[in-house]
């Protein structure tokens, strides 16, 4: 175990600015010995980690290893009891939420069960429109003898037989990494810091033999102009473990569970301040998130809860919705939920259908969700081509695929969860066109919905 003296353990998890780190390594890396190791023991592990071509939906892939921690967590404190086929049945048995839907409480209970669970902070990092963003979970927790087969491995899934989690592959987050300080626009650096990692393992979770230890290492890019690209390391000690302290050394406010520091991190065009850009972002990239969480901009000192634009929609607190409607549509590769709105126009000019897409005046208005989060969507196109080209910019759609088969999610959705496979998108754009053109609401507006 390093000693305290070597690892102030809230300094570490204070540093928000790449320089911290640096002088952190500068101070301590050499007389300690301490070395890095290839992510996933592979020193070609770069086609792996830079597959992502977002770096916002490689951060979506973060939340949804947040998630499944607390769900996790609180499988094991049920000591398996009530065994769950989906994330959503799981929420609803063990987190006592109605259809497994967060949008069917009230917001006081949603905030709180996003603090409890998962805060997600944003600062500034000293680079330009690339703020730190730091996510924090109280979930389960990763020992530290666990960590190369889940947060520094590859490959090595705890997940595939558990349907109650999201994840199944293990290294989905791992994909945030290209995406810290430059590491995607790097060229022949010697060593980029990219992220720190702490976590701390349920004490009352702990398996035999295992002693009650915080894990920690941090995450850096090293590229090498000889070779085509370079690697993705982590720190480790003298004899290529994981460095470890004692929980005492843990703020009062972080028990247990994971916290990863993505330093000076590529949201593309959502760095600027929280209520403007990143809010919006995640409540349509998480429409209906399994949980909520917790969004704090430290820049502005505001925060919000994430719940998804269903919840929203759901609630329409600012009587913003005209029509909505709700359809169980039978297709050939199974069971779909689809939802749907018709907002109004506001009076002084613009649309109120804006504030529930990532980027105003977006076309895509049609979104494909699996456990709440978007893996692709359709245009608006679809709404003009059914006829009906002025409600094109008043009608959003929620195409819910939870309830189809393991094996059909399988063909749908790839693991990058970026798109879904194009040939079920045509099939998926009749069922708009059929919708549209049968209902009689939607078919009768031919006039500004105001």
């Amino acid at each position: 175990m390093v000693d305290e003296d070597f690892f102030p353990l809230e300094n570490l998890l204070s540093f928000r600015k790449p320089e911290d780190v640096s002088r952190f390594l500068d101070f301590n890396i050499n007389d300690r010995s301490l070395k890095w190791e290839d992510i996933g023991k592979e020193e070609t592990n770069f086609r792996q980690l830079a597959i992502s071509r977002s770096g916002v939906k490689a951060f979506v892939e973060r939340i949804t290893n947040a998630i499944d921690a607390a769900l996790e967590n609180k499988y094991h404190l049920l000591k398996n009891n009530n065994v769950s086929n989906s994330p959503r049945e799981a929420i609803e048995k063990w987190f006592d939420i109605k259809g497994g839907h967060v949008g069917f409480i009230g917001e006081g209970k949603r905030r709180e069960l996003a603090q409890k669970n998962i805060q997600i902070f944003l600062d500034d990092s000293g680079i330009n429109k690339k703020p730190t963003v730091t996510i924090k979970d109280f979930g389960v927790g990763i020992h530290p003898d666990d960590f190369e087969k889940t947060i520094v491995g590859l490959g090595g899934s705890l997940k595939r037989d558990k349907h109650y989690l999201l994840g199944a592959y293990g290294w989905g987050g791992s994909q945030t990494f290209i995406w810290c300080n430059g590491a995607h626009e790097s060229a022949n650096v010697e060593s980029l810091h990219l992220a720190i990692i702490v976590s701390r393992k349920n004490p009352n979770l702990l398996e035999k033999g295992q002693k009650d230890e915080v894990g920690w290492t941090i995450i850096r890019y090293k590229d090498n102009p000889q070779e085509k690209h370079g690697v993705f390391q982590y720190l480790v000690d003298s004899n290529k473990k994981i460095l470890r302290t004692s929980p005492q050394n843990l703020p009062n406010d972080f028990e247990h569970g994971t916290c990863v520091i993505h330093l000076a991190y590529n949201l593309e065009g959502f760095h600027g301040p929280m209520t403007l850009s990143s809010y919006r972002l995640f409540q349509s990239l998480l429409f209906d998130p399994i949980l909520p969480f917790w969004l704090y901009d430290n820049r502005q000192k505001e925060g919000r809860t994430i719940s998804g634009n269903l919840s929203r929609l759901g609630t329409d607190d600012k009587k913003d919705i005209e029509y909505q409607n709700t359809l169980d549509q039978i297709t050939s590769f199974g069971e779909i939920k689809i939802r749907y709105w018709v907002l109004k126009s506001k009076k002084e000019g613009g649309y109120y259908l804006d504030s529930y897409l990532v980027k105003p005046g977006s076309s895509e208005t049609i979104i494909i969700t699996l456990n709440g989060q978007q893996y692709s969507a359709l245009s608006k196109k679809i709404i003009r081509d059914a006829g009906l080209s002025f409600l094109s910019d008043y009608l959003i759609f929620q195409i819910e695929c939870d309830s189809l088969s393991h094996q059909m999610k399988k063909n749908i959705f790839p693991s990058t969860r970026e798109d879904i496979r194009e040939q079920y998108k045509e099939e998926l754009q009749n069922e708009i066109f059929s919708i549209l053109k049968s209902d009689e609401r939607t078919t009768n507006h031919s006039t500004p919905i105001i």
